[in-house]
């Protein structure tokens, strides 16, 4: 592969909208065969947190529009989620994990700790959430 190859999912948040995000990363796995195994689970973590937390907490006061994009190069992985949810208060730089007994709130550290990069923006209406891993020969880390 040369260019980048790019796999799209337009969705609403709610039932049904993780397993269309989980269905969406397996064709884009069939279609890409050479990303390594530490990759594949890295990007499935980071994806299963930020996708399950986006279906939970952009939507509580109905099903709002979600987009995956995907794009695959010769040396990484990406994938952009895009939602119309309400703004979100979060510092990635200040995440830390919660002690053993709480329920909740590990989902983005665990994300930030296997992934190469995460970032969100708030654009417009719009949350764009950045997940990254590299890979290959160049190997190319931020």
């Amino acid at each position: 592969m040369t260019s980048p190859d790019r796999h799209l999912l337009e969705t609403l948040t709610g039932p049904g909208a993780l397993s269309d995000i989980h269905r969406a990363l397996d064709d884009m796995w069939t279609c890409h065969r050479e990303i390594p195994p530490a990759v594949r689970i890295a990007m499935t973590t980071g994806v299963a947190e930020i996708g399950g937390n986006i279906v939970e907490h952009a939507g509580r006061s109905g099903p709002v529009p979600l987009r995956m994009d995907i794009e695959v190069t010769p040396t990484s992985l990406t994938v952009v989620f895009t939602d119309r949810g309400d703004a979100v208060a979060v510092d990635l730089h200040a995440l830390s994990l919660p002690d053993a007994s709480a329920k909740h709130g590990r989902g983005l550290a665990l994300a930030s700790a296997v992934l190469d990069r995460l970032t969100y923006h708030r654009r417009g209406t719009c949350n764009e959430w950045t997940l990254v891993s590299y890979f290959g020969q160049e190997n190319v880390r931020d």
